[in-house]
């Protein structure tokens, strides 16, 4: 059965991953980005963190199970992206500005297997290396309560650890270029697990009668997130840069809170829930309208400081509905694509979460 304001909140977050993805270069310091880069991600790992319960899984069936619904569309969508930048990469780098660059076969494929965005190593995709990452923070996590389980306040050690090694990643991994974006999963950790801590609870929220004041309460949270990550400074996940550790924690908090409460204020919009069950395929196939969109701006240089914000969130509108004009087709003819089970004897795809479940 799924929860309509957690479909919500997932619509939500994926348009923010979209709009802060599609600036072009000298917009990044935008506040409508600062705030959004402050919550984004954390966002989509509280979510994920929420349907995780590590007591259901056996090591070799989280492998199994997170393998096909996480690292399988990963892989498949790698190998799309890569030929299409090897062969329009260097003319996507000129038309906006970086320079030409030679794309090689080679380096992209090792890219794809070590999966870690930096220095560049996955400009044919760069958003992918959230699943990846998604799949590490899950297994990080069950190991962490399987070392637990015998512990009565379970989860709150498995929190206080998680804080830990959220700290010690970022001062001693984030210099390095782990497989899997291992330093990532260290420093974000600890919005997984308090998702998933929260998650027996959480999930039983039903929004009625209560809209309004949630949505209130959502606009006073953004608010007070806008205040703290303008504060701290534009934060950006590929090169690992969050301004201090504390302020960073308390605007995603806040953020993932926002979130959340206008989450249940919109669980019934359809388009929110739509935009929610659909943000795997959102989310593998954006980065290509919007760099279509990017070359076309800057040689035309269509724009200026004033209508920044416009054009940004403009981009981010043409490119969640060309992904979305994908969803029906990959959901009926390759749904292991974006994580669903292989097709029934019906011809549809059997019923399955999305991937950030």
């Amino acid at each position: 059965m799924r929860v309509g304001w957690l479909d919500a909140a997932r619509g939500l977050g994926i348009v923010a991953i979209v709009i802060g993805h599609s600036y072009i270069p000298g917009q990044e310091t935008e506040p409508l980005l600062v705030l959004l880069y402050s919550f984004h991600v954390p966002l989509f790992l509280f979510l994920a963190g929420l349907t995780f319960d590590p007591s259901k899984y056996r090591l070799a069936r989280l492998l199994r199970r997170k393998g096909r619904t996480v690292v399988l569309p990963y892989f498949i969508w790698a190998l799309v992206s890569i030929p299409v930048f090897v062969v329009l990469g260097t003319l996507a780098a000129e038309g906006l500005g970086r320079g030409a660059r030679s794309f090689q076969l080679g380096d992209s494929l090792v890219g794809m297997l070590w999966s870690n965005p930096d220095g560049g190593a996955m400009k044919w995709n760069t958003p992918l290396w959230f699943l990846t990452a998604l799949f590490t923070t899950q297994l990080v996590y069950w190991g962490l309560c399987w070392l637990m389980k015998g512990s009565l306040r379970q989860p709150w050690l498995i929190l206080g650890a998680s804080l830990v090694i959220s700290w010690l990643s970022l001062a001693f991994l984030s210099p390095l270029d782990p497989p899997w974006s291992l330093e990532r999963v260290g420093i974000l950790l600890p919005f997984f697990a308090l998702g998933s801590l929260v998650g027996p609870w959480a999930l039983r929220i039903q929004g009625e009668g209560r809209r309004g004041w949630a949505l209130l309460g959502g606009a006073l949270m953004l608010g007070a997130a806008f205040g703290v990550a303008m504060a701290n400074g534009p934060v950006d996940y590929v090169t690992k840069h969050f301004g201090s550790y504390g302020l960073f924690l308390l605007a995603a908090s806040l953020g993932v809170a926002g979130v959340l409460l206008l989450a249940l204020g919109l669980g019934e919009s359809r388009l929110l829930r739509y935009l929610g069950g659909a943000s795997l395929t959102i989310l593998v196939l954006h980065k290509f309208p919007v760099v279509a969109a990017q070359v076309m701006i800057a040689r035309t240089g269509f724009g200026g400081s004033s209508m920044d914000t416009l054009v940004i969130v403009a981009v981010a509108g043409m490119a969640m509905l060309a992904s979305v004009a994908f969803h029906p087709l990959l959901r009926r003819c390759f749904p292991v694509s974006i994580g669903l089970s292989t097709p029934n004897r019906r011809g549809g795809p059997r019923a399955g979460k999305p991937a950030s479940a």
